[in-house]
């Protein structure tokens, strides 16, 4: 006598996607990864001109990901069918 499997296909597939890292956990990690390199490199900069050069990487690096960011929270529930639209935006 066989089993019937009652996991479809289509669960196993968004299992699957929910354990990989979603685009903002990508985002978020590497800018954490490249704001703390950019302030170790302003920390040991040799010459001002160096450490201001790196002080403004960590923080173009930091402006990007959060705008970025903010962008993914606003758009991204467009996939989930719950997309705001500008009076729902309004009467918030």
């Amino acid at each position: 006598m066989a089993t019937k499997n009652f996991i479809s296909e289509d669960d196993i597939e968004q299992a699957l996607v929910q354990r990989v890292l979603s685009a903002s956990s990508i985002i978020l990690i590497g800018a954490s990864v490249g704001v703390a390199m950019g302030v170790g490199a302003a920390a040991v900069a040799p010459d001002p001109a160096s450490a201001a050069f790196f002080d403004d990487v960590h923080w173009t690096i930091s402006t990007i990901a959060g705008a970025w960011l903010a962008w993914l929270g606003y758009f991204g529930r467009a996939d989930a069918g719950d997309a705001p639209t500008p009076s729902d935006r309004d009467a918030r």
